[in-house]
């Protein structure tokens, strides 16, 4: 076997192996940019879901503010018909 032919497909190999090399990078880099358009499709239904699940829990605060105040007022009226059937001996 001469040089030449060592030197030639040392050389083939070094082109095929980094034209590989730049398809993979390229692979890559595609793989990136369709996944980042996924995400930004994605993100205005996220930040709308996330909206909305806030406004319900809020709403779901509020509600539990105003029961626990009607729970406590009935516990009082509770506690005062108690003290009245107390008084008469019921």
């Amino acid at each position: 076997m001469n040089w030449t032919t060592v030197v030639q497909s040392f050389f083939t190999f070094a082109t095929g192996f980094a034209a590989a090399l730049l398809a993979l990078k390229g692979n890559i880099a595609k793989a990136n940019i369709g996944n980042e358009r996924i995400y930004a499709d994605k993100t205005d239904d996220l930040f709308d879901r996330i909206d909305k699940l806030t406004d319900e829990r809020d709403d779901l605060k509020g509600q539990v503010l105003k029961l626990q105040s009607e729970v406590k007022a009935l516990t009082q009226a509770v506690e005062s018909l108690k003290d009245e059937m107390k008084k008469e001996g019921i």
